[in-house]
């Protein structure tokens, strides 16, 4: 190797080494950028699923829970997106993979089985959701994500709450 290419890779070793010093955030605003893409993603699924319990439950409480999630998880999606655009952070149109999946699941289901599988899935992700959310709120690096998150939590509380009380309290 000769000097001259010897020198280049020790300037790029350098210069990586003073970049992770000097910003030491730029991987913690990529955490936040991640979270609010999530947050939005789960708004998308969120939504989806509530029309789909409108349509698809049996039991009233059911519809009219899907129909509160419908609506509250857009205003949430608005908000992220909003926050996003902001922040110069790509805003995702779809749900994701595994959110597809779930949906794909419930849409197969009717009556009685499709008010159980969904009022489970919706404890599972809420209570998912809550614990995102928490974690951003204690961990995050932008307050304006932070700020998002912690104005989120009691929403997304009620909603494990009222998930709860129609799966008949239990765990």
């Amino acid at each position: 190797m000769n000097a001259m290419l010897k020198k280049m890779i020790a300037g790029i070793a350098a210069a990586i080494g003073w970049l992770t010093l000097v910003l030491p955030g730029a991987a913690q605003q990529n955490e936040d950028a991640k979270f609010l893409m999530e947050a939005i993603r789960s708004d998308i699924a969120e939504m989806r699923l509530g029309e789909l319990a409108t349509q698809r439950g049996q039991n009233d409480g059911v519809r009219q829970f899907g129909h509160m999630l419908s609506m509250d998880h857009g205003h949430s999606k608005n908000e992220a997106s909003d926050l996003a655009k902001s922040l110069k952070v790509a805003l995702p149109t779809e749900a994701s993979a595994s959110d597809q999946k779930q949906y794909e699941e419930l849409v197969s289901l009717s009556g009685a089985a499709f008010d159980s599988a969904f009022v489970d899935a919706m404890v599972k992700g809420h209570r998912d959701a809550i614990s995102k959310f928490k974690k951003e709120v204690e961990d995050g690096d932008d307050p304006e994500v932070a700020s998002l998150a912690r104005e989120t939590l009691p929403q997304l509380e009620a909603h494990l709450a009222m998930a709860l009380s129609l799966q008949g309290g239990k765990s």
